[in-house]
């Protein structure tokens, strides 16, 4: 999974190997669920499309090409943040599903502190991969993290 942000606005990257029937149809048409976590100069947005597992990816503004030499997401403060979720078959690279869905204003904006925060503060591979694999430690799964965690959520 990769997450991306840039200047209109984010795309979600999901690699499944060989996506069933459900899970393209959860990811198209399934209620979308959005946590996101800050800790220790890293960001985790943790996911769900309807009925399917928990998942979470990590972000650092300084590994994302398209934001790093930017402010991130540009998109006005206190508007909604457009996200464009792209399921691929990681076996072939098809693209199985595309979805338009937006954040809501304070989704958004925590989303976007975090990246200002990041590029203020930056910190190296070895650092975030250091606090990651803590953050991990402490919310062994997804479900924990999201649960006595997040920052936000929607």
């Amino acid at each position: 999974m990769q997450l991306r942000l840039t200047p209109d606005g984010c795309e979600l990257a999901l690699f499944y190997p060989s996506p069933t029937a459900a899970e393209v149809h959860e990811i198209r048409g399934g209620l979308p669920q959005w946590a996101w976590v800050e800790l220790d100069g890293i960001a985790v947005l943790a996911f769900r499309f309807g009925t399917l597992q928990r998942a979470d990816t990590p972000y650092q503004v300084t590994r994302d090409e398209t934001a790093r030499d930017q402010s991130g997401p540009i998109d006005p403060e206190g508007k909604h943040l457009i996200v464009s979720v792209v399921l691929v078959d990681a076996h072939t690279g098809i693209i199985k599903g595309l979805r338009a869905l937006t954040w809501p204003p304070e989704f958004a904006t925590a989303v976007r502190d975090t990246v200002q925060r990041q590029l203020d503060s930056p910190i190296t591979d070895a650092q975030a991969g250091i606090a990651l694999q803590a953050l991990y430690d402490l919310y062994p799964d997804t479900a924990s993290l999201v649960r006595e965690r997040a920052d936000v959520r929607a």
